[in-house]
């Protein structure tokens, strides 16, 4: 079992402090330039990057925590707890509300965009039954399938988190799902099968990712144990090893699109960088007071991290001039 390490804790670039509420989400839009940032209050604020000043703000589910933003296109999605992901077009007059799906209204779980290219456009977002996952065609607004575990909330829980397994760029044909019982399954969406099954934590998956190029998965629950596991050819998901660190509880876990770093969001105010390859330990950001609940990376690495402080961190750590 490896154990973090202790060093000195670098500084942010800046900080971000107008959203006002506790930041739940955070992406980067094609490249670094701006930065979507959503609250608690149902609010999606997009940022310059450059200006560091809020570009606009989108009130997309009213004093509604919002969970997830996807970008499809010129389609913005939003997931809210009130159990709807909203549709939303960008014209000259700004974002209007093109469609709504329904989604489960009582779980945490993150919903996700499940193609890459124009041929089908699909997103799955858990239900309204815990442990099953619904498929969405964008195009038609419908359920096209769903994949549901035999056992049921009553064996695995609610559904916690979603990953898709798919080379970069292409089409997903397989999506991980972390469970309340700490369980995490493979699917095969095109089918909706079930293919295989791994107890890696014995308490809720609270936050996963996983690289299909370094075929290696990170997972964190409600200990101090984040778990390291792969996806053998036949399918079998398989523990390779664990990190200890100081405290318990992660928020989220995010692998940087060049497999070199992944940045772990603690219930500790902490957010730790290591390195995949190895797994080990590389810096301690140190500045929120309060839960960090949310990190994104941008094109050029630059590294963002959500606090229920309602702040906003940017980093440059880690990063290769081009």
């Amino acid at each position: 079992m490896a154990t973090e390490s202790r060093n000195a804790p670098p500084n942010p670039r800046c900080i971000l402090r107008g959203v006002g509420v506790p930041v739940t989400y955070l992406t980067f839009p094609h490249g670094s330039d701006h930065l979507y940032a959503a609250g608690e209050d149902g609010c999606i604020h997009l940022w310059d990057m450059k200006r560091r000043r809020i570009k606009f703000t989108l009130e997309s589910h009213k004093q509604s925590s919002i969970l997830w933003m996807g970008i499809k296109e010129e389609s913005l999605l939003t997931q809210g707890r009130d159990g709807t992901v909203k549709i939303w077009s960008f014209t000259e007059a700004g974002w209007h509300q093109t469609g709504c799906l329904k989604c489960g209204d009582l779980g945490f779980c993150r919903g996700t965009i499940l193609s890459a290219d124009d041929s089908s456009k699909w997103i799955g977002v858990s239900s309204d039954d815990y442990s099953q996952l619904d498929l969405y065609d964008l195009r038609t607004r419908k359920i096209i399938g769903c994949l549901k575990h035999s056992g049921g909330k009553n064996k695995v829980g609610m559904i916690m988190v979603l990953k898709c397994r798919q080379k970069q760029n292409e089409q997903a044909s397989e999506i991980l799902i972390g469970y309340e019982d700490g369980s995490i399954t493979l699917w095969d969406i095109r089918i909706y099968k079930l293919i295989s099954e791994a107890q890696v934590h014995t308490e809720s998956v609270m936050c996963m990712d996983y690289s299909y190029t370094a075929n290696k998965g990170i997972s964190g629950s409600t200990d101090n144990k984040l778990c390291i596991w792969t996806v053998k050819e036949e399918g079998k998901i398989s523990v390779t090893e664990t990190i200890q660190v100081t405290n318990s509880g992660f928020n989220d876990i995010l692998i940087r699109t060049d497999d070199k770093v992944f940045g772990v969001a603690g219930w500790d105010k902490q957010v730790r960088l290591f390195s995949l390859k190895k797994n080990r330990p590389l810096a301690l950001l140190s500045y929120h007071r309060e839960n960090v609940q949310c990190l994104a990376y941008a094109e050029d690495n630059t590294f963002a991290c959500g606090s229920r402080d309602s702040l906003i961190s940017i980093w440059d750590i880690y990063k290769e001039n081009k």
